[in-house]
């Protein structure tokens, strides 16, 4: 199977979602996720920051783990990494292969005339885990999408965490996902009303539910580069200036908690300090100063909205008129920064024809100018590819 076969047997399968496919298959692959310590990361938001922090805190552990993010943005590959990388392209080809050749299989051997035709999720999971188990994984992280089945398979997690949850119907979407089988249930901090939901489901299934202790939070600086905070009389350097990642990192500390209750060894609190204080790229990720430029994957009116409050609390001068270039809605966008006091600039401008804009926007900021990337991942990315080619 080449690479292109293989991403287009993932992105063109049904969206139809029957955790009985996914099973069928792993089964038929001799079961990859049994060799593997699987953690779930739920949620509305935050869901890609907890699982690249709490992925790197088991590997600087020295262990060896795999991450799934999804939904996948442009590179169903890069959605899947081994050993903090991007799957390389011929293991993920040689695992889609065995995962095509196990969906024929089952298609042969039914006798009921039912049409086999997996999900998107069912054969991206199957993928993933074919990887994990193939390259010697310790554990797996896997983001579970909203209202996706399939993975309820996987009914052993070491432990469950649940990110930021925007409403209540999310709440109860996830609590009847969650697993009877889960050590430990780690929580972000919700809001009263989510916190009953999922409180009152772990106690059904009698779980134990972990949540960062407010009171034991302290704020105490915002620069361009590092957030400063205590908690649970530890100092912590969060490696992004933003503020709004605080309640990810808090969780992240909660869940390394809690896989020590685990038994999983993880010396001390010095590792999730190291890993809190690298940052997440395209969370806020600073890729120069003076001009100080800012890339972000804020690309919903949420995640804009936090933004902007990580920027007002900079202890940095920030121009109160910024330059924004953005990947779609640039009025939008603009009235969210007017609203908020910051009257941006904004520019809507498309991958083809960022790198002629770039050569124009550039050379007109001095040390005084502030720049801020927004959008997707695939945007992100390309944009500051160019920024630093350009500033090299």
């Amino acid at each position: 199977m080449t690479y292109t076969n293989a991403e287009k047997m993932i992105k063109n399968a049904p969206l139809t979602d029957l955790a009985d496919d996914l099973g069928q298959i792993l089964n038929r692959l001799g079961n990859p996720e049994k060799r593997v310590g699987i953690i779930k990361i739920y949620g509305t938001s935050g869901k890609s920051s907890v699982c690249t922090l709490l992925s790197s805190v088991l590997s600087a552990a020295g262990y060896k783990v795999g991450r799934l993010t999804t939904p996948f943005v442009h590179s169903i590959p890069d959605s899947i990494c081994i050993y903090e990388k991007p799957i390389p392209i011929d293991c993920f080809t040689k695992s889609a292969d065995e995962v095509y050749k196990a969906v024929c299989d089952i298609k042969k051997s039914r006798e009921d005339g039912k049409v086999f035709a997996p999900s998107n999720h069912s054969l991206l999971f199957a993928t993933a885990f074919s990887a994990f188990a193939d390259a010697g994984c310790d554990y797996a992280l896997i983001e579970i999408p909203n209202d996706n089945v399939s993975h309820t398979v996987f009914n052993s997690p070491i432990i469950s965490v649940i990110c930021s949850t925007d409403s209540e119907e999310s709440a109860k979407s996830i609590c009847t996902r969650l697993d009877r089988n889960s050590k430990e249930i780690v929580s972000a901090l919700q809001c009263r009303e989510v916190y009953k939901i999922v409180s009152d489901k772990c106690a059904e299934i009698n779980v134990r539910l972990t949540l960062p202790l407010k009171n034991s939070f302290l704020h105490m600086r915002s620069s361009i580069k590092r957030t400063e905070f205590t908690y649970n009389g530890r100092v912590y350097l969060n490696g992004c200036g933003a503020y709004y990642q605080t309640d990810n990192m808090l969780t992240v500390i909660e869940a390394t908690e809690a896989l020590r209750r685990c038994g999983i060894k993880i010396a001390g609190t010095d590792i999730c300090s190291a890993v809190l204080y690298e940052g997440i790229p395209l969370r806020f990720e600073i890729i120069s100063i003076m001009p100080t430029i800012i890339v972000d994957r804020a690309n919903t009116k949420e995640r804009r909205k936090a933004l902007i409050e990580s920027l007002k609390k900079l202890e940095i001068h920030v121009p109160t008129t910024p330059t924004v270039i953005c990947d779609e809605d640039r009025t939008g966008i603009s009235d969210e920064f007017i609203a908020a006091d910051y009257p941006a600039e904004v520019f809507e401008i498309s991958i083809k024809e960022m790198k002629k804009h770039l050569r124009e926007i550039l050379p007109k900021l001095d040390e005084e100018s502030t720049l801020i990337i927004l959008g997707s991942s695939e945007y992100c990315e390309a944009t500051t590819k160019l920024i630093r080619e350009i500033l090299m």
